[in-house]
């Protein structure tokens, strides 16, 4: 993979993050080696279609495998969302790591826990939440503001030599799946029990809301 480089777009002053080239093109072949089955059976389908079309109920039951073959090809594509672009992550803010639904919020002790969960079609990309991040023992952890982030789900595959820096996609998240965010109580949760998160846009909160504070 070539060094991570963001790109941004061409105005006064830099709006967007634009992800590697690299992270679509490996999205992109997981996505057509997934769709290889329903294309082979709507292959199948046409080819027994134009074989044995003229027996009227075998040609129907074809039809209904092509159709078959068809919706699976399109929900196959589905599952593989990406976001190729992102607005520029601020250095004051935590973002959410991966797309989905807050639950689970609750505070234990000084504590506050939750989970951001992942439904089959939302985006694949799970995003690095902070510049001051680091890796550890399959943990995403904020030293400094005492966060840790674990994630559980079908399949996560790493994306090599991927920066920890904001916003870039260091993970993918294939299908159902979820993280867990656990945080110190004091810090102010920017989200909402059953909020929609986007992944390296939606906030978890600011230091600039915690120093207001």
């Amino acid at each position: 993979m070539t060094p991570y480089k963001p790109q941004i777009s061409k105005t006064n002053r830099p709006d967007y993050l634009l992800s590697e080239g690299d992270v679509l093109r490996q999205i992109k072949k997981l996505q057509y080696r997934a769709q290889i089955l329903p294309l082979i059976i709507i292959a199948f389908s046409f080819w027994m279609t134009i074989t044995f079309g003229h027996i009227a109920w075998l040609r129907i039951v074809f039809m209904i495998l092509t159709l078959a073959g068809l919706i699976g090809f399109f929900i196959t594509a589905l599952q593989f969302r990406y976001r190729n672009r992102i607005p520029m992550p601020e250095p004051d803010s935590v973002y959410c790591p991966n797309s989905g639904k807050v639950q689970n919020l609750q505070v234990l002790g000084n504590k506050t826990i939750f989970e951001i969960v992942k439904h089959r079609f939302d985006p694949v990309e799970i995003r690095c939440p902070a510049d001051n991040c680091i890796l550890e023992a399959g943990e995403l952890i904020l030293p400094h503001e005492d966060i840790r982030i674990s994630f559980s789900a079908d399949r996560i595959i790493r994306i090599e030599n991927a920066r920890m820096k904001a916003g870039e996609v260091i993970f993918l998240m294939l299908g159902k799946g979820r993280c867990r965010i656990e945080m110190p109580k004091n810090l102010p949760l920017l989200l909402k029990n059953g909020a929609s998160c986007d992944s390296g846009s939606s906030r978890i909160y600011t230091r600039q809301s915690l120093s207001q504070g």
